[in-house]
């Protein structure tokens, strides 16, 4: 009866996988121009951190 909770785990492992392969996935442009608010994100973080350099932020 060990078969179950052995399918369970490795079900859920890769479903984990697989949404943070997406998410890698989506900040590289894979998923196209508009799948990532990686710009705006860059550039939001730019204005919070106004005190360190630009290329730190």
């Amino acid at each position: 009866m060990k078969t179950y909770p052995d399918i369970a785990t490795l079900l859920l492992r890769m479903a984990l996988a697989t949404g943070f392969l997406s998410a890698v996935a989506s900040r590289l442009g894979w998923w196209g121009e508009q799948s990532s608010g990686w710009e705006n994100f860059l550039a939001y973080a730019g204005e919070v951190n106004s005190f360190a350099p630009a290329r730190a932020a």
